[in-house]
């Protein structure tokens, strides 16, 4: 079978939201007769029931070691450094996210019609993601990789782990402050290093809203993950990348509800 989009998705441990075989058939079915995907699990190397469903569905399977489970850096490394002989777009999701085979054909569109144009997302969902800043723009929970662009990005740093760089205070809508380990938004981080390779390099932001019933965080609960997403990639990220959030913005292009629209901070 000749495929043409890469379809990449994380499912691990007691509260994995769905069995793969569930999630890739749920994919096919709202990719229609439209784009024959290539799925590629990312799990821990003990969920052995998940290991073996997932290949005899014809997936292919990367592990990670107990030891890494809460690695952001480790699981989108493990996941960008397979399936590199396939030179396809990548779709990164997270299961139970409600996107539509028009949603993958108007991205691709978007991808193929610029070279410099590296990734393309959603507004998700409860993720708060609305464009308007650093930290609020492309999600791994749902995006769209052109096929050089794994490359121009590279490996992301370890001390995009949770911790790694010490703790941050952050506000949370009811007012209350609290300490968090730094870490996560490293969409922020991908931008910025693809900027560093390439200063043309362009992403785009679809402001139409994917539903996403799946609130979950990896070494931190979904509301902390939410809230220190801005102050992590405005105080932290930017700054130790050299790229100012302004910086960072003239290299967004908006769709949706202002379409075409490059976005200024």
């Amino acid at each position: 079978m000749t495929h043409d989009l890469i379809v990449q998705f994380r499912l691990f441990g007691q509260h994995a939201p769905m069995r793969p075989v569930i999630f890739m058939k749920e994919m096919l079915e709202r990719l229609g007769d439209k784009f024959s995907p290539r799925f590629l699990l990312l799990t821990s190397e003990l969920q052995h029931d998940f290991i073996a469903e997932a290949t005899a569905a014809g997936a292919e399977v990367v592990t990670f070691s107990e030891g890494e489970k809460t690695s952001i850096s480790g699981h989108y490394n493990r996941l960008m450094e397979a399936l590199t002989d396939l030179p396809l777009p990548r779709l990164y999701i997270s299961p139970g996210v409600q996107i539509t085979k028009d949603h993958v054909s108007e991205a691709l569109h978007a991808l193929r019609y610029d070279w410099n144009n590296l990734c393309y997302g959603w507004q998700i969902a409860g993720i708060l993601n609305d464009g308007s800043c650093p930290g609020r723009l492309l999600q791994n929970t749902c995006q769209i990789f052109a096929p050089h662009a794994p490359r121009l990005i590279g490996k992301l740093p370890k001390w995009v782990d949770s911790g790694e760089l010490g703790a941050i205070d952050i506000s949370f809508s009811d007012g209350s402050m609290k300490s968090v380990p730094i870490g996560g938004g490293e969409e922020t981080v991908q931008m910025a290093q693809a900027i560093a390779f390439n200063p043309y390099a362009t992403f785009g932001f679809d402001r139409d809203i994917l539903p996403f019933p799946a609130h979950t965080g990896i070494g931190v609960s979904f509301d902390e993950k939410v809230a220190r997403k801005v102050p992590v990639a405005r105080d932290v990220y930017l700054p130790r990348l050299g790229l100012t959030p302004k910086a960072l913005m003239q290299h967004i292009v908006l769709y949706g509800e202002q379409t075409h629209l490059r976005a200024v901070a």
